[in-house]
Order: C-alpha cells, then structure tokens, then sequence
C-alpha cells in the first residue's frame, strides 16, 4: 500500500501544494523558509492536461496538471531539442518522400501561435533527419490536433521503423491539441525510438489513404527514454538550460524531515538531487538523491565528510509516482520509498548555522532533478 502525506495536527513547517494547473505562483506555507525562487531560461511551455499547453514568462513557476487532477511542479536539468525546426513544413530542413502536402499557418498553435497542416499517406511522406545523437535513446514528442477522424497516423524514426514507429488512430483523438509522446493513451502501437548510426530525426505517413493533422512542437531529446517540456525551434537546435526552484535561507532543524511524492524522467539519473539542506559556501548537506540504477539514497555530509548514506533499493525510474520521506537527527537517519525503509544510527550532524540554502535539487552544478515533485512537505521534527 502506498502512503500519502499525513494530515496531522501539528502541521509541516514547509509546505508547497503548488496551487492550481496553470500559471498561478507556487502556494506555500512557511514557517521556515521565504517564497522560493525559480530559475529558468526563456519562456516555459508546460502542459495542464492532456489536451491544454500553457507558458510562463522566463523565472516564472509553471504548476502542471497530468490529466488525472494530480498537481506538481516539474524541474527539468538541461535539454535539447534536436530538431532545428519544430513545425513539419514542405522546405528544408523537411523534405518529402511522394507528394506530401503542407498548409502553412493553418490554424492557432498551443503556444498561440500558429501551426502548420499536413496531409500524408502510406506512400506520401513529410520527414526531418537529425544526425550527431550520442545516447542510446531518443526522447520524442510533439503536439497534434486532428484534421481527419478516420485513418491512422504514423510516427517513425526517419532512419527505420525498426528505431522507433508510434501508430495514432485518428477516430480516437479529441478536436483539441493533445501532447504525444511514447506513454500517451493515443499511441496505440508503440515503440521505443533510438539513433541508428548516430542519427535520427522524425518521419510523418500514414497506414492508408489520406490523413491530415495539425503539427506542433516536434521534439527528440538525445539520451533521454522520458520528453522533457516542449522546446519550439525555427532554424536550430535549442537548449534549455537546467531549471532551479530554490529557497536562499531555509532552516529544515535538527532533527527534521522531508516528504514529497516525486517521479523522475531520466531512466539513468547518475547523480541527480530530489532535495539538498546544504552549506553554500562548503559541503555540508542533507540530501535526497538517486544513482544511476534509480534507487534514492539520503545522505548527510558534516562537512569534512560524508557521515551516511542509506540506500532504499527501489528502482523510481520508471515514470511512475513513488512516496519519499526522510528524517534525521543526531546518530539516527532513516529513509521511507514506498514500504520499503532504510536507517543508519550511527552518524553524525553538520552544524545547522552552516545549512544556509536549500532547493529542489542539489548544492553543485550538475547535480540537478529531472522529474516532477507534489505535495513537497518538511517538519523540524521526526516523522518516521
């Protein structure tokens, strides 16, 4: 059985609801902490549903909503989308197999803008080709409103089918824009794409006769399994730089706890943060973390070195929601994922006058989440 946050009476001394789907500030309760800040560059395109795309201007908070009513904010570490041009059009660097047709700036786009309509078959294709992957993997995304209700649209790797190929049958999608991405309800056939030879790209044609769609926002991601926020392009590969939700004084106690429902996209996060109490100007640091194999570790460092490190080996790369809770004191540090728990009495505390900073994610540069964080709460006490 899963757990979720308690209600209790004495209530958390921290708390971020984050409010409700849109472009709304983060909501928090703070007995310990100001508003947080957030960094992020260029406008933030995010979704509030799946058939509603929002933006936020450049530092400000997007709230996100999956569908399901679940609210989170999402914290992405840096991403590229390498398509250099993320509307499907009839010039370069699109080219056409057959007699593909476009109509350009057909109808409002989910950024409100315009997109582009195109019209594809078995033998009539519109594709874009991508070379210089490195990774295993290529994250693919992209925004569609249906034009025809009958037919079958397909999504392929530009390089073979056999490298990623999605079927989307047009009689099962909304009127609306909706995001497709691998895990989508609309993709009913459905495989992994990945770079052949270092390249990739996306291949736009249909099972039979004529289908048309609108188009928006085509996206592939080197390295990643999970899409990331839609990044538009309009000539050349974009990247965004990692994204920080951050409080610059912040007292967690000693004792005290975290708890949070968290997912990660990255399917092998090496060294990426869920939550750091940390010493700016050394190391010190409490912290949620994951290794490369998906398992969140708690850490402490007292800051001539690292005192604990529990492991609960629980693999939370799967997309899925998992419950994390985490407390400490003095010679007691104890980590919840699930059921499953993890506990060390046997270490030391760094001094809390040091722990003068906190975020979503960690104290060093590279070291960043990459995923969705809700219901984030902390006590200065012990909750488990």
């Amino acid at each position: 059985m899963l757990w979720t946050p308690r209600r209790v009476a004495r209530p958390p001394s921290l708390m971020l609801p984050f409010g409700v789907a849109g472009t709304e500030p983060i909501g928090y309760h703070s007995r310990i902490a100001g508003a947080p800040t957030i960094t992020r560059a260029g406008v933030r395109y995010h979704r509030t549903g799946l058939s509603s795309c929002a933006s936020v201007a450049e530092n400000k908070h997007a709230c996100e909503e999956d569908g399901t009513g679940k609210r989170y904010v999402s914290v992405y570490g840096e991403r590229t989308n390498a398509i250099t041009v993320s509307s499907p059009k009839a010039t370069s660097p699109w080219a056409a197999i057959g007699s593909p047709t476009v109509a350009v700036d057909d109808a409002a786009a989910p950024d409100g803008g315009l997109a582009n309509k195109i019209t594809v078959s078995d033998a009539n294709m519109l594709y874009t080709s991508i070379g210089g992957f490195v990774g295993a993997t290529i994250a693919t995304s992209f925004w569609i409103k249906r034009v025809s209700t009958t037919g079958t649209l397909l999504c392929q790797n530009t390089q073979s089918g056999a490298a990623g190929y999605w079927q989307i049958a047009m009689a099962g999608l909304p009127d609306a824009w909706v995001w497709i991405d691998r895990r989508s309800p609309y993709v009913s056939v459905s495989s992994a794409f990945a770079p052949v030879t270092g390249s990739g790209g996306t291949l736009f044609n249909a099972v039979s006769g004529d289908v048309s769609a609108h188009i928006w926002g085509v996206q592939q991601e080197d390295g990643f399994v999970y899409s990331g926020p839609t990044i538009p392009t309009a000539g050349a590969a974009v990247t965004k730089a990692a994204e920080v939700v951050a409080w610059p004084v912040a007292d967690f106690g000693i004792p005290g706890s975290v708890e949070c429902h968290f997912r990660t996209r990255d399917t092998v996060p090496t060294d990426k943060r869920i939550w750091s109490w940390y010493d700016a100007d050394g190391d010190g640091a409490i912290e949620l973390f994951l290794d490369a194999d998906g398992h969140v570790h708690l850490r402490v460092h007292n800051g001539t070195g690292e005192v604990a490190d529990i492991e609960v080996a629980t693999a939370v790369n799967t997309g899925a929601w998992f419950p994390v809770r985490a407390s400490w004191e003095t010679n007691y540090v104890r980590l919840q994922v699930g059921d499953s728990h993890a506990i060390d009495t046997s270490c030391t505390m760094p001094a809390l006058a040091a722990l003068d900073a906190s975020r979503l994610g960690a104290s060093k540069a590279g070291q960043y989440l990459d995923g969705d964080i809700a219901e984030f709460r902390a006590h200065q006490r012990r909750i488990i």
